[in-house]
């Protein structure tokens, strides 16, 4: 008798707490959208053109754009108030991950690709729906 209340108690709190989860369920869309990096700083002369460019993307469902500026022309004298020990880090890791000798400002990397081509943008990325 015992063993069946304890069973029977088992099996409803199990149902109970089952029930009460959450479901968590997401889509991406049909094409993943490109990441476009701009590895940029306030100190680099060069720069605001990118900076201008990297502006015209946000607010579209098929790119993700993002700005890191980094630290390594503040020795110039123009300190970059953006700029993070992890970014400028990022960018010399990937660098070192494309087997590029260097590290450039204002540098665009498409899909963790160096891009030069700026300001027209790759190819996107081939379909890859996903669900979780």
């Amino acid at each position: 008798m015992r063993t069946t209340i304890l069973l029977v108690t088992t099996l409803v709190t199990t149902l109970q707490a089952t029930a009460a989860e959450p479901v968590c369920e997401r889509h991406s869309g049909a094409r993943p959208p490109l990441v476009v990096e701009l590895y940029t700083s306030e100190g680099c002369s060069s720069c605001p053109p990118a900076d201008r460019w990297l502006s015209t993307l946000k607010g579209r469902d098929d790119l993700l754009p993002l700005a890191f500026h980094v630290g390594y022309w503040n020795r110039l004298g123009w300190v970059d108030r953006f700029a993070t020990r992890e970014t400028t880090d990022r960018q010399y890791q990937l660098a070192r991950a494309m087997g590029a000798p260097n590290v450039y400002t204002p540098q665009v990397v498409a899909q963790g690709h160096d891009w030069r081509s700026w300001p027209a943008l790759p190819d996107r990325p081939a379909p890859a729906p996903m669900t979780l």
